[in-house]
């Protein structure tokens, strides 16, 4: 699952796989926190998983 996880974060940064794993991949931190936000927020199961720890620390 994990590298599939890569894979998918890897296309929505614009970059291969490969690239990523290389360390060959060059992006800002801002791409990546929108990358994983998007993902994020596609799947119900992690917004249920972050709200209640979320309102917790607030």
């Amino acid at each position: 699952r994990d590298r599939e996880d890569m894979a998918t974060f890897a296309h929505s940064l614009g970059v291969e796989p490969e690239d990523m794993w290389s360390g060959n991949a060059q992006f800002g931190i801002r791409d990546i926190c929108a990358a994983l936000m998007d993902r994020n927020a596609a799947q119900p199961e992690m917004v249920r998983l972050y709200i209640p720890c979320y309102k917790a620390n607030r």
